[in-house]
Order: C-alpha cells, then sequence, then structure tokens
C-alpha cells in the first residue's frame, strides 16, 4: 500500500542526507568540543550525539580535526554573512558602536567556544594554520561592505585602507569578549561602555570632519 504522504513528498537525494548529517555532525561537535576541549572531545560521542555512524566523521571531514574546523569555518560564516541585526549607520562612530554590542554579545554568548579555539591556537600549529586558512577576510563580510559603503559617501576618510580599520575593530572586539568577560570577570555593561568609548575614538580620528 502506498501512502498519501508516499506519493506527495519525495524522498531526500543523497547530497541532502549528506548535507543534513554534516550540519548535524557539526552541531554535535561544537558542543562537545565547548564541553571537553579538542583533544578530550570524542568522536563517538560526537557521531552519538549526531545520530550518525562514526566512520562518517573521517568520510565527510578527514578527521576530528577536519571536524573542528568546520565548527570553526561555520562559526566565522556566521558573523561574517548574513544581515546585521541593525540599520546602516550614518557615520564611523555610530556603525562601529552598534556593531561592536551585537559583536561583543555574540562572542561572549560563545566564549566556551572561543576559549578552545584560543587554546588550540595557541598550543597546535597545525590546527592554528588550518584555521587561518578556512577563515576568509573580513573585508569582504557584511560589516566590511558597511565600512566601505561609508568610505565611498565620504563619511570615512582615505587615510586609512577597510581592512586595517576592521581589524582594530576585531582585536577589541574579541579582547573584550575574551580577555575581560572569560578572564577578568569585568562585568558586561562596562565592557560595552568600553566598546562605546572605542567608537567614539574611532570616529574622532577616522569619521570624515562635516
Amino acid at each position: 500500500m502506498i501512502y498519501y504522504s508516499e506519493m506527495t513528498e519525495p524522498k531526500p537525494s543523497p547530497n541532502g542526507r549528506r548535507k543534513t548529517t554534516m550540519a548535524r555532525l557539526v552541531d554535535a561537535g561544537r558542543a562537545e568540543f565547548s564541553r571537553n576541549g579538542f583533544d578530550r572531545a570524542k568522536v563517538q560521542d560526537i557521531a552519538a550525539a549526531a545520530g550518525a555512524n562514526v566512520a562518517l566523521i573521517n568520510r565527510y571531514f578527514g578527521s576530528k580535526r577536519g571536524l573542528f574546523i568546520a565548527v570553526m569555518q561555520r562559526e566565522v560564516a556566521e558573523k561574517q554573512t548574513g544581515d546585521l541585526p541593525y540599520p546602516p549607520q550614518p557615520t564611523l562612530e555610530a556603525e562601529a558602536r552598534c556593531w561592536f554590542r551585537q559583536r561583543y554579545d555574540a562572542d561572549r554568548d560563545a566564549r566556551a567556544m572561543l576559549r578552545i579555539v584560543v587554546t588550540e591556537a595557541l598550543t597546535n600549529p597545525e590546527i592554528r594554520d588550518d584555521m587561518m586558512a578556512a577563515i576568509t577576510d573580513e573585508h569582504e563580510s557584511n560589516i566590511g561592505q558597511r565600512l566601505h559603503a561609508l568610505q565611498r559617501a565620504g563619511a570615512i576618510t582615505d587615510d586609512i585602507e577597510v581592512a586595517e580599520l576592521l581589524r582594530m575593530m576585531l582585536l577589541v572586539a574579541f579582547s573584550s569578549a575574551f580577555m575581560e568577560a572569560e578572564l577578568l570577570n569585568v562585568p558586561a555593561d562596562d565592557t560595552r561602555k568600553l566598546g562605546n568609548h572605542f567608537a567614539e575614538s574611532l570616529g574622532a580620528r577616522f569619521g570624515a570632519k562635516p
């Protein structure tokens, strides 16, 4: 007997099943790496949480390290792509202020994974190199495009490259989320105030004067 749902709903293609399984493995890998770090993470536990055969980790990602890099790639992609959760701002100070707030909150929420990334980058040269190769230039990201648009509109001076400006913004956001929230236990509101002061400084130095 053929049921109606079987007639109207096509079966997932092999490629679709592969993508779904890979996504589940990345989700499970992120949770396992966040809890236990890279070295103590077990591929058997990751596969079990994903409801997948453990052999698929090697098949789809090459190794546990490959899965870790895939987790990092998705973390970066989620921050780089898609719409920012606030409208474009008319000045560098306003754009930096809004961006810093949402980026700091996102990094702070993911600080367990951030801790693992920093540890592995410092102690494992192979993973560090793989991670750097996996991360695309953020000057092509959503915020990079916003900064380019501001510079074209004359709201950012021409004496600084957007890539350099963005590196400064990323450094402050990263250090605030990790060093202050994770190591120094600075209250979140104080760190957000620091971001506001930083945005003011950027605007004063690189924002075009009316």
